[in-house]
């Protein structure tokens, strides 16, 4: 588990994402996901609109 300005990712992978108040434009942020072998790592985009 892992957590962020606004955002936190549970064990069972899920999160929760807050924008700040009266923010717009983009957030990002990274995922790394791994079998202990091999990893991966994707960047997740969230828009954030009035």
């Amino acid at each position: 588990m892992s957590t962020s300005a606004g955002g936190t990712v549970s064990a069972d992978g899920s999160f929760d994402y807050t924008p700040p108040s009266n923010g717009t434009g983009d957030e990002e942020f990274d995922i790394t996901i791994s079998d202990g072998i091999t990893s991966i790592t994707v960047t997740i985009v969230i828009r954030v609109t009035s």
